[in-house]
């Protein structure tokens, strides 16, 4: 924590020394949760060994390469100067696809029809909520989140497809499933997952059984 807050100290102050902060937005974010079974062959020039556990995710389930929220729930942090609400926490749902159509709106750009994603503008500006489905793509597995309900799909080549439903509201780190309490969610949401799925590149999806 202190180097990033070193580096990122040192990212501010040369934004000011050139006067670009009051117009640069500063965002700071991870793509995925901690990592396990680390074990690197050339990575690094040989400098570091292998770590069972690279960070930790708890109370969130998992790690990185899965859809659970251990590998895909990270924190985030935007700067604009006094252009956004300050010192807010802001609790709605949002996906690293939407950073792009906040910026170019923010830029005053046009966003073009094939940018995925929403523009976050107003919950930036504005105490409000607005939540949009959110879907993730991951190596074995999908998820589809419609708050506060989460869909995971885990695919199999030689098994059956695996789903499971879980309130990330009321369990966050997704002990509970309740597919069997909720079939019509749970039904509607099939759908929804295998309809973004079928946007994928057919290369990379695995046939489902």
């Amino acid at each position: 924590m202190s180097h990033l807050d070193d580096a990122i100290g040192q990212v501010l102050k040369r934004l000011d020394s050139l006067g670009l902060r009051k117009n640069t937005i500063v965002l700071f974010m991870s793509d995925n949760g901690a990592q396990e079974n680390w074990h690197p062959t050339s990575q690094y020039e040989g400098k570091y060994g292998p770590n069972d556990q690279l960070g930790s995710n708890q109370p969130l389930r998992n790690y990185k390469t899965s859809n659970y929220e251990g590998a895909i729930r990270v924190p985030a942090i935007i700067s604009w100067n006094n252009n956004f609400m300050q010192a807010e926490k802001n609790h709605n749902y949002t996906s690293v696809i939407d950073v792009m159509p906040t910026f170019l709106e923010l830029a005053a750009v046009k966003i073009p029809e094939q940018v995925e994603g929403e523009s976050l503008t107003v919950i930036l500006k504005e105490k409000t909520n607005e939540h949009h489905s959110i879907y993730v793509r991951g190596h074995k597995q999908e998820s589809l989140i419609q708050r506060p309900w989460k869909l995971v799909r885990t695919r199999h080549l030689h098994a059956k497809t695996e789903f499971e439903l879980f309130n990330v509201e009321e369990d966050p780190s997704e002990e509970n499933n309740v597919i069997q309490q909720y079939p019509t969610i749970a039904e509607k949401m099939k759908q929804a997952i295998a309809k973004q799925f079928s946007k994928d590149a057919k290369e990379v999806n695995v046939p489902l059984r």
